[in-house]
């Protein structure tokens, strides 16, 4: 058997170009590791700022939903038509929680997302005329504070107002 022997001129620079491979993959795992390192960091240091923004737009939200609520309480107009629902009621029968629910909800000819659209029932009685004045005043603050719906409620816990006529209206909280 023979062997094979490389001269020296030979084997020094395929040493020089193995070692040089050797450091060249070794300084990119490196690189790698480092910059995917970087990369997570800056990714979580996002995700951690879209979470304080978000916490803080919420937070404005609920803040400029407190003052529309507070100042919608202490409008004269609404305790006023709240007043006047509630006397109304006596028009309604012996149930009159049923009769709005069947007034508003059973017999609403728009669909479940539309109920809103109805400011006045075809039944008879004053609770009908003062509900669709407070309905067109409140439109009006529903459209301009982006509200869903509005609830105007005594304070045995009747639901006698409700924009948006889901089937919550003209229910009792208690």
């Amino acid at each position: 058997m023979r062997t094979l022997t490389l001269p020296i001129r030979f084997k020094v620079p395929a040493a020089v170009i193995g070692l040089s491979l050797v450091i060249a993959l070794a300084v990119e795992g490196m690189g790698y590791v480092a910059l995917r390192g970087i990369a997570v960091a800056d990714a979580l240091r996002r995700l951690d700022q879209a979470q304080t923004d978000l916490a803080e737009d919420i937070q404005g939200w609920s803040q400029g939903l407190d003052s529309t609520a507070i100042s919608l309480a202490s409008n004269p107009t609404i305790a006023k038509g709240l007043g006047q629902l509630k006397s109304a009621l006596v028009d309604l029968g012996d149930d009159p929680l049923a009769a709005l629910v069947e007034a508003y909800v059973t017999l609403n000819p728009h669909p479940e997302a539309e109920r809103w659209k109805m400011d006045k029932a075809a039944a008879q009685g004053g609770y009908h005329f003062r509900h669709a004045a407070l309905h067109k005043y409140l439109s009006t603050v529903v459209a301009e504070a982006g509200l869903q719906d509005v609830f105007l409620i005594t304070p045995e816990g009747d639901i006698l107002y409700s924009y948006a006529k889901h089937a919550d209206f003209a229910t009792n909280l208690l």
